[in-house]
């Protein structure tokens, strides 16, 4: 599952991560009951907060 998300956007990190999942599950690129990756490397990955 690719997470994209824009720095620059006025809605939040945390609204643009719920919303990748969103459109993952909808467009069928996740499952219902994929794992998600973990909080700490998505965080990595995306260069934003462990608690975002």
């Amino acid at each position: 599952m690719l997470f994209r998300i824009d720095p620059q956007s006025s809605i939040s990190l945390s609204d643009q991560v719920a919303a990748s999942v969103r459109r993952a599950l909808a467009d069928g690129t996740a499952a219902p009951g994929e794992r998600l990756p973990a909080a700490r490397d998505l965080a990595k990955s995306l260069d934003i907060n462990l608690h975002t």
